[in-house]
């Protein structure tokens, strides 16, 4: 089952990959480092948090019960999705009942939720377009540090 869990972030990942290569921005040559603002960049807002946040509730829910929303998502990460529903929904329904889902930052445009339920956790990322369809979906167990001796 790990490998399945493995194979499955991988093509995930390999989608939110190619969505970001194909985009517009993607295609543009990196600014010159002197031009860039010394400051860090403010995180996302509360309510992208809680859109991002409402829609991942639904696609796990969605996900769980076989009938994900494939309109919700770009063309590419639909079909890998559709090609690996199966699988993903038995990792999904192995933990049993969402009972959490908690923002833990972001990254590369990506939302972080740590997702809570009643048998384990699971790290979710998420990214939309500026259109609101899901770009980028990456979900993986979540790992507890062993403490040292």
């Amino acid at each position: 089952m790990k490998f399945i869990s493995d194979l499955l972030m991988a093509a995930l990942a390999v989608s939110a990959a190619l969505v970001a290569l194909s985009s517009p921005a993607a295609a543009q040559t990196a600014p010159d480092a002197s031009t860039l603002p010394t400051e860090q960049p403010a995180g996302p807002d509360p309510a992208a948090i809680a859109a991002h946040e409402r829609i991942l509730r639904k696609v796990i829910a969605d996900l769980m019960a076989k009938t994900p929303d494939y309109d919700s998502m770009v063309p590419q990460l639909a079909d890998i999705v559709r090609a690996n529903l199966d699988p993903i929904a038995e990792k999904l329904n192995q933990g049993g009942r969402l009972k959490t889902l908690t923002f833990a930052g972001s990254q590369q445009g990506a939302l972080k939720f740590v997702a809570q339920s009643e048998r384990g956790s699971t790290v979710w990322f998420i990214a939309l377009t500026p259109e609101g369809k899901i770009a980028g979906l990456v979900f993986r167990d979540a790992v507890t540090p062993t403490p040292a001796n």
